[in-house]
């Protein structure tokens, strides 16, 4: 685990891998430092930020320094989500002919947009819903299983 900062109100945790960052949030969410406003999970990495008014980064560090993420409880598998999917993405053909399958990770886009990933359907889910909590349909951990809309 390698701790930076992260501007003047946050630290980013680096970790070894998915399951590590996973099994990090998991153990920040049930039992955050104090001064933790927000956590930001990534595929290696979970991004703490800070009230100043409350903390400093030093101090969230030393409190992340005291966890393991080897030791933090496994956050087992995911809600599981079905998301109803069109299968007419432009890129559909060529990800089949090249895969079979997608890899390590998938996306779902709220609409049209440039991001960078093969596009290969579109669903119409509300994925992010400021009046949900957690107001992404697809938090991290979230088992998806993409079926025909």
């Amino acid at each position: 685990m390698r701790i930076l900062p992260a501007g003047d109100a946050a630290v980013l945790v680096e970790l070894a891998d998915l399951a590590e960052a996973g099994r990090l949030y998991a153990s920040l969410r049930a039992d955050p430092p104090p001064g933790t406003l927000d956590l930001v999970p990534a595929t290696r990495t979970v991004l703490v930020t800070l009230d100043r008014a409350v903390t400093g980064a030093e101090q969230v560090a030393a409190a992340l320094r005291s966890r393991s993420p080897a030791d933090a409880p496994d956050p087992g598998r995911g809600e599981l989500v079905e998301l109803p999917t069109r299968y007419d993405g432009p890129d559909l053909a060529d990800v089949a002919a090249l895969t079979g399958l997608a890899d390590e990770f998938s996306g779902a886009y709220p609409r049209r947009m440039p991001g960078g990933w093969q596009l290969i359907g579109r669903t119409d889910a509300v994925l992010w819903d400021l009046d949900r909590d957690p107001p992404a349909l697809l938090p991290p951990g979230t088992r998806v299983r993409f079926v025909p809309a």
